[in-house]
């Protein structure tokens, strides 16, 4: 009786765990495709957009891209006068000649067949206010030092290294009486003789800037609006806090110049090239359009509210007359860093100047997270 009513008991919970399928035949309205723009306008390159067409929810819901809309009359206008009309590249991608100024009014109007004509409207903005206050470089000598464990698994290495080091101090002033809106990223682009140029984001922190920040975090912004860097989406704040005020960012950088190997106390001869490969930090700080700031902060939410049965859902901010999208504009401040070192037989991707397991010893960001000190101008 009692192995009876166990089976009985296992038969009731995976019956319990057997769940059914109903096809729902969809009955609401197939609305017609528009057409999307989307563009990131800057000082440092020619106006340039993106043009696709929407699609219905329920069609091609797993593709992760648009259409491209190829046979469109795109216009380009600056302070309410046409400047010129933007040529296809590829693939739904127009661009111009012209170089937005600071505080440009900028107007991109389309037409293609079977769409309804769109337009947007942005301002390039005056572009932020960034002094450097100190800049401090300097060369140091290591010690013999014995890694975790040696490359390639090999025993009695030591290694010693030249090392370039350096320390940032900017300050970024904030005009007062404004609605101003930033962004901050470092990256570090390493440069071969022969042309290849890797480049790669820096991590930055700053909580204490950033703790009232409501755009928040979401990866897809990085492809959409970065190129795929990281950093930029999540470091983009108001001037709420700091209106009026200055903002100090410090910033350490550190990077191996040479290594040199030892096997049992005595120098190891490695093959080495005449060539120097030089290393850069860049520290972008950008002031961003109102409709920059808008569409990061509401699509940071939406990504984040998706798939939340308990959050309603966030409508993302779009400027797009009659259509989908985003114009937007920004202008930005870069200080750059370089130095040169030199390649050996392990630096064959750009990524790691020297064995990565070197531990703290190889080449690497270290990057500080930045005071962050207001006071009035």
């Amino acid at each position: 009786m009692k192995r009876t009513v166990i089976a009985f008991v296992f038969l009731l919970t995976a019956l319990c765990w057997i769940s059914c399928e109903k096809d729902i035949e969809f009955k609401g309205e197939i609305t017609d495709p528009f057409l999307v723009m989307n563009g990131f306008l800057s000082s440092d390159s020619a106006v340039s957009v993106h043009l696709s067409q929407s699609r219905f929810v329920l069609n091609g819901y797993y593709s992760d891209t648009l259409a491209a809309v190829e046979n469109a009359t795109v216009s380009l206008y600056v302070n309410e006068v046409l400047k010129e009309k933007l040529a296809h590249v590829s693939q739904g991608i127009y661009r111009g000649s012209y170089l937005p100024r600071p505080l440009d009014r900028i107007r991109v109007e389309a037409e293609a067949a079977g769409f309804d004509a769109i337009l947007a409207e942005t301002l390039i903005p005056k572009g932020p206010d960034v002094t450097t206050v100190d800049s401090v470089i300097t060369i140091t000598e290591s010690e013999k030092f014995t890694p975790y464990y040696a490359y390639g698994g090999e025993e009695g290495m030591e290694y010693e290294t030249t090392s370039w080091n350096a320390k940032l101090q900017l300050k970024l002033s904030d005009r007062g009486g404004e609605e101003n809106y930033y962004f901050i990223k470092v990256k570090k682009n390493t440069c071969y003789q022969d042309g290849t140029r890797y480049s790669w984001p820096v991590n930055i922190d700053y909580e204490e800037l950033l703790k009232n920040n409501p755009s928040g975090n979401a990866d897809f912004l990085e492809e959409l609006i970065f190129d795929g860097d990281s950093g930029w989406g999540d470091n983009v704040f108001n001037d709420l806090f700091i209106d009026g005020k200055s903002l100090l960012f410090d910033f350490e950088f550190s990077g191996a110049i040479e290594m040199r190997k030892y096997k049992d106390g005595k120098p190891v001869e490695e093959e080495e090239t005449d060539e120097e490969v030089t290393e850069e930090y860049q520290v972008i700080i950008a002031e961003v359009s109102k409709d920059f700031y808008r569409y990061v902060v509401s699509a940071n939410k939406a990504d984040n509210a998706d798939g939340n049965i308990l959050v309603e859902p966030v409508q993302i901010y779009n400027n797009v007359e009659n259509g989908i999208g985003i114009l937007a504009g920004y202008r930005s401040h870069t200080v750059s860093l370089r130095y040169m070192r030199k390649p050996n037989i392990y630096d064959d991707n750009g990524q790691y100047a020297y064995p990565p397991t070197a531990s703290r010893h190889s080449t690497r960001t270290n990057t500080r997270p930045a005071k962050t000190n207001m006071r009035s101008r």
